[in-house]
């Protein structure tokens, strides 16, 4: 799983990176090099540094893009008694019980599947991430897809694929499906850890995909 996660995270040599300042995302002047097979735009890169920060924000994300797609690894420092907690995002500031999902997931040694309705949960649970309790240096990794992100005449639709895997027997995959029920072009995006802090060498990536 570590090679697979790897291989999905692998980014671009000549895409730009920005700081984080108290929680602000400072944009990049200009768009550099294409990704992948060419449809890939790197807009934004947030690493985060000493002290940790409790949000990762990206704001005024241009609407030239047909989907959205962001590449993570981070850790909490938060969490203790526990060895993995959530990495949670949001869309345009919102915190309401407007997100619902379903996910397929692999934990040590079973399977299983298990979804929320809509109200039942207030942010997109992106990465599991391990905390201050689980093992050293090790982060959780993960790959979000935001489609259509700019049509308002549908709901948004978003789907993720990560996982953890810290030489113990708290280790998953999952492979999930959300529905943000609003039709607002998506602007902002925030990112935050269920407990405590995202910690120093995280890094989130935002990408745009164009449309084919």
């Amino acid at each position: 799983m570590k090679l697979a996660l790897k291989k999905l995270l692998q980014a671009h040599p000549s895409i730009q990176v920005s700081t984080l300042l108290s929680g602000t995302l400072t944009t990049p002047s200009a768009k550099q090099a294409f990704v992948a097979d060419g449809q890939y735009e790197s807009i934004a890169t947030v690493s985060v540094g000493s002290g940790g920060s409790s949000t990762v924000s990206f704001t005024s994300i241009p609407s030239t893009y047909k989907h959205l797609q962001i590449r993570a690894i981070a850790r909490t420092s938060g969490g203790s008694g526990g060895t993995t907690q959530n990495l949670n995002m949001t869309i345009n500031n919102d915190t309401s019980t407007a997100y619902s999902f379903h996910q397929l997931s692999g934990a040590n040694t079973s399977a299983g599947a298990y979804g929320e309705s809509v109200g039942r949960t207030n942010a997109v649970q992106v990465l599991h991430i391990p905390t201050v309790s689980s093992t050293s240096n090790i982060f959780g990794a993960g790959i979000i897809d935001i489609l259509d992100y700019t049509n308002t005449n549908k709901n948004r639709t978003i789907r993720t694929f990560r996982g953890v895997e810290q030489n113990i027997t708290d280790s998953s995959i999952a492979l999930s499906s959300y529905l943000y029920t609003s039709t607002t072009a998506v602007s902002r995006l925030d990112f935050f850890a269920s407990v405590g802090n995202i910690v120093e060498y995280s890094h989130i990536a935002l990408y745009g995909i164009k449309d084919s």
